[in-house]
């Protein structure tokens, strides 16, 4: 897991072309918290619900095909969870 700290950071876009889940360009505030470096994996989906499926010789490729509730439910079983919006912008940003 990667460590991002507390601080300010901007999100949105300069060019806000007035679409809701982008925003303008604004300084938001977070509490420090950790994300993974990777997506969930195969592997580890497949731990919690072993009725996943994937092909032979990628278990370590990132899971897909799941329900934003099936993907909360094994990050909660593996003592994590999905990050907001502005934790995965935060992140992504550096």
């Amino acid at each position: 897991m990667i460590y991002i700290p507390a601080g300010e950071f901007l999100t949105g876009s300069e060019r806000f072309s007035g679409d809701p889940s982008v925003g303008p360009l604004r300084k938001i505030s977070l509490p420090a918290f950790f994300i993974d470096r990777t997506e969930m994996s195969n592997a580890q989906v497949q731990a919690v619900r072993p009725d996943h499926s994937y092909r032979q010789g990628e278990e370590n490729y990132p899971a897909v095909g799941l329900s934003w509730n099936q993907a909360v439910e094994v990050l909660a079983n593996l003592d994590k969870r999905l990050p907001s919006a502005l934790e995965w912008e935060k992140a992504a940003r550096g």
